[in-house]
C-alpha cells in the first residue's frame, strides 16, 4: 500500500470529508480472518491494516497456546512489541477490533461473517516431521479453503505459501507447478502410515 494511502487515512479523523482510497474502500466494514498473525509477516499485516484501514470492522486472529504460554499471554507480549508502537500511540483502542479464536478456526458460525481471509500459518523447519509438515502446510490449508466455501460474504482469500515451496528446483518461476502427489493422497498417507515408515520415506 502506498505511503500516501496511509497518510490520507490517518488524516481522516481530522477531516471526515476526505475521500477514501480504493484500498480503504475495499476494506471498509470488512471482517477479516488471519492465521499466522503472531508471525513476522502477520505482525506487519495486522499493524498495517489497523493503521491504514481504520474503517475495518473486525479482525479475527487464530492463535494457539505455545511453549507454556496461553493465548492471552502471547497476545499481550505480541502487542508490546516495537512493531506496534506507532499503532499504540495513534490508535490506543485498536485491540477492540480484534477477536481472538483459540486453537482451531473451524468454530460454529465463524464462516458466516468473514469477508477476507489471510492464511499465513505454516511450518518452515527443514527438519520438520513429514506428518506435522503436511498437517500444518497442506491439510490446514485444505480445511480452511473448505471453510471459506461456507462464507457467503467472502471477498478474498489470500494464501501466503512457505518460501520453501518447489525447493527441489534450481530456478523457481512465478507459475503454478504440477504437484508430485495428489494432496489428498498425501494427507491420507501421513495420517495412516506408521511413523517409522514415514521417517524412512520422507527424503
Amino acid at each position: 500500500m502506498a505511503s500516501t494511502d496511509s497518510e490520507n487515512l490517518l488524516n481522516l479523523g481530522e477531516d471526515s470529508t476526505q475521500k477514501l482510497t480504493s484500498i480503504q474502500e475495499f476494506y471498509t466494514g470488512t471482517k477479516i480472518l488471519i492465521t499466522g498473525g503472531t508471525g513476522f509477516f502477520g505482525n506487519i499485516l495486522i499493524d498495517k491494516l489497523l493503521r491504514s484501514c481504520t474503517t475495518i470492522s473486525t479482525i479475527y486472529l487464530l492463535v494457539r497456546s505455545k511453549k507454556g504460554k496461553d493465548v492471552q499471554t502471547r497476545l499481550n507480549e505480541l502487542f508490546e512489541d516495537v512493531v506496534f508502537e506507532r499503532l499504540r500511540n495513534e490508535y490506543p483502542d485498536f485491540r477492540e477490533k480484534l477477536v481472538i479464536i483459540e486453537g482451531n478456526c473451524a468454530l460454529p458460525d465463524l464462516g458466516l461473517c468473514v469477508n477476507i481471509v489471510f492464511h499465513m500459518a505454516a511450518t518452515v523447519r527443514f527438519d520438520e516431521k513429514i506428518k506435522t509438515a503436511v498437517a500444518i502446510n497442506i491439510r490446514a490449508t485444505r480445511d480452511l479453503l473448505t471453510l471459506a466455501h461456507q462464507m457467503p460474504k467472502l471477498k478474498s482469500f489470500i494464501h501466503v505459501s512457505t518460501v520453501y515451496s518447489n525447493c527441489d528446483k534450481e530456478v523457481i518461476e512465478e507459475k503454478l507447478y504440477p504437484a508430485a502427489l495428489d494432496y489428498n493422497c498425501l494427507i491420507r498417507m501421513t495420517e495412516s502410515v506408521p511413523e517409522k515408515i514415514l521417517e524412512k520415506i520422507t527424503p
